[in-house]
């Protein structure tokens, strides 16, 4: 009976155990059949958009990242080159042109001067930056061509000359007449009208410990060289604006200052002709040393020569009222022992403000002048002045621009001359 019992249990069991071995094994060659078929069916598809175009809507699809701007100060330096070269071109008369030259220059250096040949000896004609570059104390400089000075190397070589301080000891004849110390950096440019060396444009560095892009004073005295030599032509025969209808030669323009002018000391006239140069043909009916021709350019044929005209004579009434001293104005602060890319971001923010800076007093001549003399240059030249330091401040690291004012130290050094007190800023 016991056997029974164990024998249909047995078959019980392995009968179930068959039945569930058969359902396993139908039902995974069912999901094999399924998958089989799947991947049949993503081959296909695969197969099939390999050679269809597939876009991702617009929306979907990244627009790629601008360029990197150019750094502002190489943009700005550019233009103001550019623009210096414009003004220069454009100036009606030999005055006109050389005091674009020095603005223009006012951004590499802190302090220039231009000197003029006169005979065997260097004279002065203007500067920018000094203590005292007033027109008398310039004009009353002269610098003799053998000299050993930077003026004297430039014009001997004909070539632009680069020192550092003391490689001349006597650049301190003319510096302390114009009030400066000896710089760290000194250059000069010599100014090739046709064949000859005429003058001799001067920068340094100032209180500063070099000069900034010194390319830029060598290019704009090439520049200035070349029209000077043509300015006789364009001023007997103008430029006519595109659309003008052609009128009458205009008559030449007159070889004194124009109004508006920053204070030039007096017509520098450049003249072209045969034969020798007379001081009757070009000075006023007094005869006066000045009258003397600056700088003959060529032994025979035709001549160029750059003269300073004598100053005028004042009134007889008049008294000249002693010339008010100036505040002495902060220097800026010293790059020695900084980090090099600390450094860097410095010299490229006192670079940008000397731009901005110079290109209002290049555009505001009149207001400019007018404003030292009233000590309003600010009131005058609000809209100017507050627009260009919003520039600066957009564009320079915040770091410097709390460790250094360099925007206001370009405010009282190019646009009020060094007079801290003509220029009054509420943010300063």
């Amino acid at each position: 009976m016991a056997d029974d019992v164990r024998q249909t249990i047995e078959s019980y069991v392995a009968t179930a155990l068959k039945q569930r071995f058969s359902d396993a094994g139908g039902a995974v060659g069912a999901a094999r059949e399924k998958l089989l078929a799947a991947f049949g069916a993503l081959e296909q598809a695969l197969g099939s958009a390999g050679d269809a175009r597939f876009d991702l809507p617009p929306e979907m699809i990244p627009a790629p990242p601008p360029p990197p701007p150019p750094p502002a100060s190489e943009v700005g330096l550019v233009s103001h080159i550019l623009s210096a070269q414009k003004e220069v071109l454009a100036a009606a008369d030999q005055v006109g042109l050389l005091t674009q030259l020095l603005l223009g220059c006012t951004v590499s250096c802190p302090r220039v001067a231009f000197f003029i040949l006169k005979k065997d000896a260097l004279a002065g004609w203007a500067a920018r930056g000094f203590e005292r570059a007033q027109d008398a104390d310039v004009r009353s400089l002269s610098v003799a061509i053998a000299d050993n000075t930077i003026l004297g190397a430039a014009f001997r070589s004909g070539n632009t000359v680069r020192s550092r301080k003391g490689s001349y000891p006597q650049d301190r004849q003319f510096l302390s007449r114009l009030g400066g110390d000896a710089p760290a950096e000194a250059m000069a440019v010599p100014i090739w009208i046709r064949d000859k060396v005429a003058a001799v444009l001067y920068g340094d560095s100032g209180r500063d410990e070099q000069i900034l892009d010194p390319e830029v004073p060598e290019v704009l005295g090439l520049h200035a060289g070349l029209c000077l030599e043509t300015l006789a032509t364009r001023q007997k025969f103008p430029r006519q604006k595109a659309g003008e209808a052609s009128a009458q030669a205009a008559p030449p323009a007159p070889s004194g200052p124009q109004a508006g002018a920053l204070s030039p000391p007096g017509p520098i006239a450049v003249m072209a002709g045969s034969g020798s140069l007379s001081a009757a043909s070009t000075a006023a009916p007094v005869a006066a040393p000045e009258a003397t021709p600056a700088a003959s350019l060529s032994s025979s044929g035709p001549q160029i020569a750059i003269v300073p005209a004598p100053p005028p004579t004042p009134p007889a009434a008049a008294t000249p009222a002693p010339a008010p001293s100036r505040p002495a104005m902060a220097p800026a602060p010293s790059l020695d022992g900084m980090p090099e890319d600390e450094r860097k971001l410095h010299e490229e923010a006192r670079r940008f403000a000397r731009l901005l800076v110079s290109e209002i007093v290049l555009y505001n001549e009149r207001q400019v002048e007018e404003g030292r003399r009233q000590k309003d240059l600010y009131e005058r030249l609000k809209e100017d002045i507050d627009r260009s330091k919003g520039m600066f401040d957009q564009r320079v690291n915040p770091k410097v621009r709390t460790s250094a004012n360099y925007f206001y130290i370009e405010l009282v050094r190019t646009l009020a001359n060094g007079d801290e007190s003509a220029i009054k800023v509420p943010w300063a």
